[in-house]
């Protein structure tokens, strides 16, 4: 008598995808509630934070069997740059702004490490260490996701199409927008989500700073007397 194992096919599990989500909406959405809550903001940094954070769920449905080591991995990067978002919101009152990056960018280590023991306290500590639990309680919850194929493809597509495909094609193509603005209405919408925050304020303050480059070259080009007479009427004014 031969005897057959069927091997049951995993189901998909709407708690599991639960977990998934609120691990990945947790380190970006509880800042954008905390401003909504104080009243500094509408809910257009909630609704951001918690579509572009849902990116991250893409590798789950593609590798769910990985499910925790990807959400380990990227858990670090999104754990970092959302904890230090929600220090600079505990600290000054106000969400991180890219305004931020730009002074980072040009202090020097001694200035910044004076910079960070200045404000280092006890209340920072518990804050972060209230945190890194809650984040990593929300890690130890999380199960495969399993969504049947060819569909894990067809949902992960449609993911990454809603939210980044669609509007580059739509500004770009149809209504025929320069695709560096078309670039920058997207870096603002991701903005809430971390880690997005960091760079779309790097790539704001890169955009920056070779505009500066572009004018300085443009004043360094100008004839000497031009310059002169230039500063000297700026004088006179002042």
């Amino acid at each position: 008598m031969h005897s057959t194992e069927v091997q049951a096919k995993p189901l998909f599990s709407w708690k599991a995808l639960g977990w998934a989500l609120l691990y990945f909406w947790f380190f970006s959405t509880l800042l954008q509630a905390i401003i909504y809550i104080s009243g500094y903001s509408g809910t257009n940094g909630i609704r951001d934070s918690l579509l572009f954070s849902s990116l991250w769920l893409i590798p789950v449905f593609l590798f769910p069997k990985r499910i925790k080591i990807i959400a380990a991995v990227i858990g670090v990067v999104l754990w970092a740059a959302s904890l230090a978002a929600l220090c600079y919101y505990v600290i000054y009152g106000q969400e991180f702004s890219q305004s931020v990056l730009f002074v980072m960018f040009e202090t020097n280590t001694n200035e910044a490490s004076e910079y960070l023991s200045q404000y280092f306290s006890l209340k920072i500590v518990l804050i972060a260490l209230a945190y890194t639990a809650v984040a990593v309680l929300l890690w130890t919850r999380l199960r495969p996701v399993y969504i049947p194929k060819p569909w894990r493809y067809v949902v992960s597509f449609a993911l990454l199409y809603g939210l980044i495909l669609h509007p580059i094609a739509m500004n770009t193509f149809i209504k025929n927008k320069p695709f560096e603005k078309t670039l920058d209405n997207l870096a603002s919408r991701m903005e809430p989500a971390a880690p997005w925050q960091f760079l779309t304020g790097y790539y704001q303050y890169r955009q920056q700073l070779n505009s500066l480059t572009k004018l300085l070259n443009e004043n360094n080009a100008l004839p000497h007397w031009l310059i002169s007479k230039m500063n000297r009427v700026t004088n006179r004014a002042l």
